[in-house]
């Protein structure tokens, strides 16, 4: 049965959790080499601070982008409220004369926070080359817009950096996971080499063995047909790869879980002194060397 191995971080760290037991418990007695338990432990313990620095560096890029949201907000108003108190000097349409302020081509206002600052530069050298149109009431000065300019500009650059460490952390977090995922399978490979692959040690590490079978598919569903008040016959289509398949009910009421009540090589079974006036749920799954599959979907019964 060939291994199959989840490429992600939760699902490789039970994998290796796992193999880490079976290396400890027959690694020494097996010969293992490249899957010892030290080397997997190494490389389990380098994905999981990788993972937490990776984790830990996307909190307060959270918090910059939500500064640098209200920066751009309160620099847009202050710009717009600047251009509507100027529109009395260059009038309320766009012509050229606005250029001067860093409004080139048109009076509308980006959202972009990078295309804020070339008009707070704008309007900041203006005001200082034209103080009497300063208005410090509304705070329209070019002392302001200096303000507005760096308070921006460095909320720009926070989340710019903290991008680069999370987009570094990022990388060092998958090379983390590559190097555990080629560690289980050199492991396997190892393991190939030096037991059976119907060795019952196979399990010890979480793996399958390679020479069973596939687990069977989960057979289609169910059928039920009562023969008397407390008698019934399960049917079920055939399932590919199933050596026996094993039959399941559960009383509503009294059993938490299905309980196996036999299993038989054909897909058929008959289940004598049901409880009468109960509703019961009948499953089956279908088992081979490899192990047995999910149950199949369950079919409900009342007997009377």
């Amino acid at each position: 049965m060939k291994q199959q191995f989840v490429k992600t971080i939760p699902r490789l760290i039970h994998s290796a959790v796992q193999a880490i037991h079976g290396s400890a418990k027959a690694g020494d007695t097996i010969g293992l080499f490249h899957g010892s338990a030290p080397k997997f432990t190494a490389d389990l313990q380098a994905l999981i601070g990788a993972r937490d620095a990776y984790e830990v560096a996307r909190l307060p890029l959270r918090r910059y982008r939500d500064e640098l949201q209200e920066k751009t907000k309160e620099c847009r108003e202050a710009i717009r409220l600047t251009r509507d108190v100027l529109k009395q000097y260059f009038g309320i349409e766009y012509s050229r004369v606005w250029d001067i302020t860093g409004m080139v081509g048109s009076l509308g206002l980006p959202k972009v926070p990078e295309e804020l600052l070339p008009l707070c530069k704008g309007f900041k050298a203006y005001l200082g080359a034209h103080p009497a149109h300063e208005n410090p009431m509304l705070n329209i000065t070019a002392a302001q817009m200096e303000i507005l300019y760096e308070e921006l500009s460095n909320a720009i650059n926070a989340v710019m950096a903290q991008e680069v460490v999370i987009t570094q952390l990022l990388q060092t977090r998958n090379e983390k996971m590559d190097r555990l995922y080629k560690r289980l399978r050199i492991c396997v490979d190892e393991l190939e080499l030096l037991i059976d692959p119907l060795d019952t040690r196979w399990s010890l590490f979480g793996f399958n063995k390679p020479g069973a079978d596939e687990t069977p598919d989960a057979p289609e569903k169910i059928e039920v047909v009562m023969l008397n008040d407390t008698t019934a016959m399960m049917e079920l289509p055939p399932t590919p790869r199933t050596d026996y398949y094993r039959f399941y009910k559960r009383v509503v009421g009294v059993d938490v879980e299905p309980v196996a009540v036999g299993s038989r090589s054909e897909p058929a079974f008959t289940l004598e002194d049901l409880p009468r006036n109960s509703t019961i749920e009948f499953s089956a799954s279908a088992v081979n060397s490899g192990g047995e599959s999910r149950r199949s979907a369950s079919v409900t019964i009342v007997t009377h």
